[in-house]
């Protein structure tokens, strides 16, 4: 790598998280002041709509450091569109992304910057422990488990959003022009050389976390649908069984009309097979209506938005 002072892009998502920014900022600040010989930082905000006052608070910051620039998109456009649309706005070197809440440690970024000086493109943090309940943890655990089984590898386990990306691999996630993003694993499946840093996250200091149960279960079955071949090996056992019953149904079927002349032959074993078979059916549409919601994002949802930044300009960005 080039001995040059590289500038790193510290890219915030935030959603009403007024409590939370000048926290986050003395920090990014502090870290920024005690590696000046070593790289430059800017920080880019953008604020999902917030209905607090996160977007004033953020306009203050800019107008008084050079260092942060802040964008506001017109509606809230999810979480991960945010993300990859704030990589869009980036100048750096390498871009790190960055909660709000901060649950992940900026400190921890001169030691992701380290690895990437070696040549790694992708250097995420790992989390060996959470400061959240147990029940919180163990479906976190599992789900993670989960993700990294039916990946077969590709999603590692126990590790999110917070991670160092080189400028090659932010270039390939805006060129994908995904409408649909599932940003961790898009970055795994590039192939990336990849290192991990394992760190505890921190419990949230201020305000209540916009990532509530469902939209955690939400998140973790985009990227199981998205990055894992079991909905098509699932759909498959389904397919086996309903054939099986259908078979034993049919032969039992021939059965009770032959020992039980006297009986509305195949009612029962008609009755039951059409329910088995409803069932597969509602299952199978399940499937086809997520890949039909993709294919509706893709064609009729990516539409420009516009977004202003801290200086009244308003930009169009197509997501």
């Amino acid at each position: 790598m080039s001995k040059r002072k590289p500038l790193i892009s510290i890219c915030v998502p935030v959603f009403d998280e007024a409590d939370n920014i000048l926290d986050l900022y003395n920090r990014i600040k502090e870290l920024a002041n005690n590696n000046r010989t070593v790289f430059n930082l800017e920080l880019i905000f953008t604020d999902n709509a917030s209905r607090d006052g996160s977007w004033t608070i953020i306009q203050s910051l800019a107008s008084d450091d050079k260092m942060v620039r802040g964008y506001r998109f017109g509606r809230n456009i999810g979480y991960q569109k945010s993300i990859l649309n704030n990589f869009s706005l980036s100048n750096g070197d390498v871009v790190v992304q960055l909660d709000a809440d901060l649950q992940d440690p900026p400190e921890l970024i001169p030691q992701m910057l380290d690895l990437w000086r070696t040549g790694i493109k992708v250097v995420s943090g790992q989390r060996v422990d959470r400061s959240e309940g147990l029940v919180q943890n163990k479906f976190r655990e599992v789900g993670y488990w989960l993700l990294a089984k039916a990946s077969k590898g590709l999603l590692k386990p126990n590790v999110g959003d917070f991670r160092l990306l080189d400028q090659e691999v932010v270039r390939r996630l805006i060129a994908s022009q995904n409408p649909a993003p599932y940003l961790r694993g898009m970055i795994s499946k590039f192939g990336f050389s990849e290192k991990t840093v394992s760190y505890r996250r921190s419990s949230r200091v201020n305000g209540k976390s916009k990532f509530t149960f469902f939209k955690v279960l939400s998140l973790g079955w985009r990227g199981f649908l998205t990055f894992s071949t079991w909905p098509m090996s699932i759909m498959s056992f389904f397919v086996l069984i309903s054939g099986l019953f259908a078979i034993a149904s049919f032969s039992y079927s021939i059965f009770w009309f032959i020992s039980n002349s006297n009986l509305p032959a195949g009612y029962f074993s008609l009755f039951v097979m059409l329910s088995f078979i409803l069932f597969f059916v509602s299952f199978a549409f399940s499937i086809c209506l997520f890949y039909l919601r993709n294919l509706y994002e893709l064609f009729i949802e990516s539409v420009p938005v516009e977004i202003t930044d801290t200086r009244g300009k308003s930009i169009k960005i197509k997501i």
